[in-house]
Formats: structure tokens, C-alpha cells, sequence
């Protein structure tokens, strides 16, 4: 017999985590590849991958669904696919003995943010913007992410500072090179006036922009700003 639609939902409603949260815990069963005092991140608590972040002491992993990532990161959809030894062992992976794939070189709290809201759980902005920006660039999760990073810098653009005035911002230059690194036009159109109406904005602190680490094309910040920085 079917159950009335209120009763799905107050099941369903059981079984949520009330804050809509992922959940950290120790390493319950030894898992391939990891440390077994790993502390794990169920982003998805019936995830098939774990991304390892091997570290000193402690290591930390987040559990994700292969499908969600792979739909929606390009970089994602080739590794785990057919061709690659991690797509070659998904096939074999379950919930108690997922994928391990390391990521010794990315930043564990920017990948969660991203992960976090892939899967929609509750998450809160980036701490360092430039960091989650090059993640999201690196792994072009920028066309899933867009609206949720639109919505974010343009809350972090508009904080009020001090004096009280809307376009009060402590760093807008590197909230500049992540609305770029993001492709959020909106962000970058009012980063960029941010800057403009900045009278404490010196051309030269915009010099870090243009470290080949940034790239930032030199055609945003025109020519005045160019020769003043090679110059100094």
C-alpha cells in the first residue's frame, strides 16, 4: 500500500542530518590507500570516492558521489572515466571500501566548500577567496559554481567597513583576480568599481595580480596601470 506524500517526507525528514550538514568522524573500518586515523568528511554518507588529503599527524578525507562530481567537473568526468586507474577502480568501489583518490597538492577547506555546495549542503563562502578560486579553475567546476559564487562575492563585495560605505573593502584587488578566476562578469564588474572609488588604491597594489601564479590578463588593468608597476 502507498504511503501518503506527508509520511515520505517525514521520513525522509528522520533521516536528514537536521543542519543539513556533512559530518566528520574517525575512520570506522581500515580503508585501502588512507591512514587509519584519518578523519573523514561524509559530504555524501553513500559516496563511492574519498578524496585523501594526506597531512602530518592526522590526515583528512571527503566522501563524495563519483556521479556528482563527474557531472559536474570536466577534470572530474576524464579521471574517473574508463580511461584513467581511478575511473578503472570505481567500477569496483562501494560505500565501505570507496575510491581513494589523493589530492596532496589542493587545500582540504576549499575543496570541502566546493564539494559541499556540488552536493548541495549547507555551506558558508570561502575564508581565502584566491585559494577556492584557483580550485574551482583548476577542476572547472566554474559553470556549476557560478551562481553560487556570483552570490557570494557580491555579499562579500557589498560589507559595509568601518566608515560605512558600500564599497568599503579591505582587499577588492584579490577579489578582482577571483571574480576572473570564478567567470562571475557580475562580481568582477563591481570588484573592479570597488577599486575605482577606492582613493587609498594605489596602481602598484595591484602589482601581486600580475605573478604568473595570477593569471589575470594585463589588458584589465590598462596601460597607465602597467607602466607605473614595471617601473617601480
Amino acid at each position: 500500500m502507498d504511503l501518503p506524500t506527508s509520511q515520505y517526507r517525514n521520513m525522509a525528514d528522520d533521516d536528514a542530518d537536521p543542519a543539513h550538514k556533512s559530518k566528520k568522524r574517525r575512520t570506522q573500518s581500515p580503508t585501502t590507500g588512507i591512514d587509519p586515523e584519518t578523519m573523514i568528511t561524509d559530504i555524501d554518507p553513500e559516496g563511492d570516492v574519498l578524496f585523501y588529503f594526506e597531512r602530518p599527524g592526522q590526515g583528512e578525507a571527503l566522501r563524495v558521489c563519483s556521479k556528482v562530481m563527474k557531472l559536474l567537473s570536466p577534470v572530474f568526468r576524464a579521471m574517473l572515466g574508463p580511461h584513467f586507474r581511478e575511473g578503472q577502480k570505481l567500477s569496483q568501489a562501494t560505500t565501505e571500501e570507496p575510491t581513494v583518490i589523493p589530492l596532496p597538492d589542493d587545500d582540504f577547506v576549499s575543496m570541502k566548500t566546493i564539494c559541499e555546495a556540488l552536493h548541495y549542503k549547507g555551506t558558508v563562502p570561502p575564508a581565502n577567496w584566491i585559494t577556492f578560486a584557483r580550485l574551482v579553475d583548476k577542476y572547472d567546476t566554474k559553470d556549476a559554481m557560478r551562481f553560487t559564487s556570483e552570490a557570494w562575492l557580491a555579499e562579500e563585495l557589498c560589507k559595509k567597513g568601518p566608515s560605512d560605505k558600500l564599497w568599503y573593502q579591505e582587499h577588492p584587488e584579490e577579489l578582482l583576480l577571483a571574480a576572473h578566476l570564478l567567470d562571475t562578469p557580475r562580481a568582477f564588474r563591481t570588484a573592479s568599481l570597488a577599486l575605482m572609488r577606492r582613493h587609498n588604491t594605489h596602481y602598484l597594489d595591484l602589482a601581486p595580480l600580475l605573478l604568473e601564479e595570477h593569471p589575470l590578463p594585463y589588458s584589465v588593468l590598462g596601460e597607465q596601470p602597467l607602466r607605473l608597476i614595471s617601473s617601480a
